[in-house]
């Protein structure tokens, strides 16, 4: 069985890898797993980076864990679980979770990168925005953020990326409500 990380996104619902991180017993469904997928604690690709599959997009960040040591993407990139995590064939985790490839890069960038907050939203927040209504992308990518990097409230890094949203949210006339 594969780990449960399945909450269908319109944007990824058309991806290829639409059902492979959706476990066979959550909701009573059977899901189809590609042959060609394999279950295993995710394994670093070459110098140290794991690999995702999100949006038809492979995205690759640091295996190494800077923030929100206890989120389910630092499992996802830490592979900090007895759980086995699917892979494809590519070695990459497919995500379907996520609103978007701009989005999950984002986050994946906030867990392992050493760079601050601010910095991260300067080099992928643009991205997110993708030209269209910042409101609805940067309400899409708070809610990635809370079922992504929000495992506990009293998080410190979990705080410090709602800070560094609200920050970018106001820079393009938005408003997040945290």
């Amino acid at each position: 069985q594969g780990m449960a990380l399945h909450r269908l996104s319109p944007r990824c619902a058309d991806s290829p890898s639409s059902r492979v991180l959706y476990s066979p017993t959550v909701g009573g469904h059977a899901a189809a797993w590609p042959s060609t997928a394999t279950l295993s604690s995710p394994k670093s690709t070459s110098q140290g980076t794991v690999a995702f599959r999100v949006c038809g997009e492979r995205i690759e960040v640091a295996g190494t864990l800077r923030r929100c040591q206890h989120s389910l993407l630092a499992t996802l990139v830490g592979s900090c679980t007895a759980v086995p995590i699917r892979q494809n064939a590519e070695g990459e985790i497919p995500v379907t979770s996520a609103s978007s490839a701009a989005a999950f890069r984002l986050l994946a960038h906030f867990v392992t990168s050493p760079e601050s907050p601010t910095l991260i939203f300067e080099r992928f927040g643009e991205a997110v925005l993708a030209g269209g209504q910042p409101q609805a992308a940067l309400g899409a990518l708070r809610l990635d953020a809370e079922y992504f990097l929000g495992s506990t409230t009293s998080d410190t890094d979990f705080h410090d990326f709602k800070d560094a949203l609200q920050q970018f949210a106001l820079q393009h006339g938005a408003s997040l409500g945290w």
